[in-house]
């Protein structure tokens, strides 16, 4: 008796219980653990289950983004609201001289340009009378050539209905001054600028000069 006691003493200090009583000891211990075990691979089955519900949510949270930025933003091109969208008919055109584009109500063909009778111009208005009052101020005359060389060169501002021009007495100014030294031609030569710096044309007697001794 002692001796078997002494053994199975022994035995349950070394772990070597199952050799001598013959059990299997790890397959004990895995069905004695096996509800334990059960619980965790349960936790880690929801845990696994709600990752891949979190991606999906990522997945649909990136593409409803991705809906909204391309059909329901004001800025985009492919905007729900926006007329463009609806147009389903590409124009293009073979020739460069050309340009086409196509409306949602377009449809589908051809177009052929066989000739051109008359080029577009750009619009233009003519007024029979001015469309801005009249220019006025005074100029001191005396010898108009030395009038016209102490003036080469030099700058005067000229504002009128609000917008301000640079009038800039150059050669050109200067030469067309000396073709004829006399107060009419210095005023026509400048109003001639003042008409060149606002596109003036067709008018006359916009300015009004009075001589100054």
């Amino acid at each position: 008796m002692t001796t078997i006691n002494s053994l199975s003493s022994l035995s349950s200090k070394t772990g070597i219980g199952g050799l001598v009583s013959g059990m299997d000891i790890d397959e004990l211990v895995l069905n004695l653990t096996a509800t334990s075990r059960n619980k965790i691979i349960k936790q880690q089955q929801k845990a696994q289950k709600l990752e891949w519900q979190q991606t999906a949510y990522r997945s649909v949270t990136t593409a409803l983004k991705q809906f909204q930025s391309k059909y329901l933003d004001v800025l985009s091109q492919t905007n729900f609201r926006s007329a463009s969208f609806f147009n389903t008919i590409k124009a293009s055109s073979s020739s460069s001289a050309t340009f086409v584009s196509s409306t949602p109500s377009s449809v589908e063909g051809t177009i052929t340009i066989d000739s051109i009778e008359q080029l577009a111009t750009n619009q233009t208005l003519n007024s029979s009378i001015a469309v801005s009052k009249p220019l006025s101020g005074i100029i001191s005359m005396g010898n108009i050539e030395e009038l016209a060389a102490e003036l080469s060169g030099k700058t005067i501002g000229i504002q009128l209905d609000g917008k301000l021009k640079t009038i800039t007495f150059d050669a050109d100014f200067t030469d067309q001054v000396m073709t004829d030294p006399t107060e009419a031609n210095f005023c026509n030569t400048l109003q001639s600028a003042i008409d060149k710096a606002f596109g003036i044309v067709n008018v006359s007697d916009r300015i009004i000069y009075t001589q100054v001794n």
